[in-house]
């Protein structure tokens, strides 16, 4: 540890509590994560540190999801504080009910499961985690746990003020669930829906000359004529944007259906590059020429058939 760097960084922190409430809290949080992943670099065995560095990251990721509807950025913040505390069970809370809000229940039945093991929990997140958790299990098929859960919900809600969250979760019970819960869609514009029998058997009998990229939960694969390789979900979703347009796309363009902020338009091009070198396995061209930058904007240039195996958008998944 350098004596002298940390003293100066622990007079910065003085400094930047004293701006609580002054700054614009969005920055003064950033600028707080950023200060105590510095000091936490110098001083790794303070466990102050990283405990202030984990609440900052839970109350970051709670403003993204919440106060500015961006889940996409609000996840990472959430696996990070729960890699910070793993004994601090809302991060699981929050990254259920992102997974949750994007369908994977597997995913979210796993945060719920672990979230409400922990004893004396907030009746208002018990509850509602309740209530997913028991929507998630049917939508798998696990309708005696649902009912269970959803139970479960009703007797913690002893003064009746979550009432109608249940209701709606009970409702959500009483629906079939659909027996085609995956899209199908392709280079010559079909959109359909398939079963799981059929994903599974699509995602088994790619031809040489095709692509198929599997966006179900648990995956994020492509598979080319070469290889088969696992994608981010950001590289994914840029696939599946460039694929899915069939036309040019500007920076701006790709920011905005990737990560939903247009502002993030500085970081496609190092993005696409990095996509470039991932998928450069699966190829028969060289990937520059796949992905192509016309003036424009970047486009996908193959004449290879396509394939997207992805979950129903939110809004129909619960008929």
């Amino acid at each position: 540890m350098r004596e002298e760097l940390y003293q100066q960084l622990l007079q910065r922190e003085s400094e930047w509590l004293e701006q609580e409430g002054w700054m614009d809290e969005r920055r003064w949080i950033e600028e707080g994560i950023d200060l105590q992943r510095q000091l936490i670099n110098e001083c790794p065995g303070e466990v102050r540190h990283k405990t202030q560095l984990a609440k900052l990251l839970l109350q970051h990721g709670r403003n993204e999801k919440i106060k500015y509807g961006n889940r996409t950025k609000a996840l990472p913040l959430f696996q990070e504080a729960l890699e910070m505390n793993p004994e601090d069970p809302y991060p699981h809370y929050h990254i259920g009910y992102i997974h949750f809000l994007d369908n994977r229940w597997e995913e979210a039945v796993d945060h719920f499961t672990v979230f409400l093991r922990r004893p004396r929990l907030p009746v208002v997140y018990r509850v509602r985690a309740l209530c997913a958790s028991a929507i998630s299990h049917h939508m798998l098929g696990n309708e005696e746990k649902a009912r269970c859960l959803l139970e479960e919900a009703s007797s913690a809600d002893k003064e009746g003020i979550h009432s109608t969250e249940i209701k709606l979760a009970l409702i959500h019970l009483e629906r079939p669930v659909r027996h085609y819960p995956f899209m199908l869609i392709n280079s010559e514009g079909e959109k359909r829906s398939i079963s799981r029998e059929e994903a599974e058997i699509l995602s088994e009998e790619v031809g040489t000359d095709g692509f198929l990229l599997d966006l179900r939960a648990h995956r994020m694969e492509l598979t080319g004529p070469r290889d088969t390789i696992r994608l981010s979900e950001t590289r994914a979703r840029l696939l599946e944007c460039l694929w899915t347009a069939q036309k040019a796309l500007t920076n701006e363009q790709i920011a905005e259906k990737v990560w939903g902020e247009r502002d993030k338009f500085r970081v496609v091009k190092t993005t696409i590059s990095r996509l470039r070198q991932q998928i450069s396995r699966c190829l028969k061209e060289p990937a520059d020429h796949v992905i192509q930058h016309d003036g424009n904007g970047y486009r996908w240039n193959s004449a290879s058939p396509w394939k997207i195996i992805t979950l129903f958008p939110p809004h129909s998944r619960w008929v």
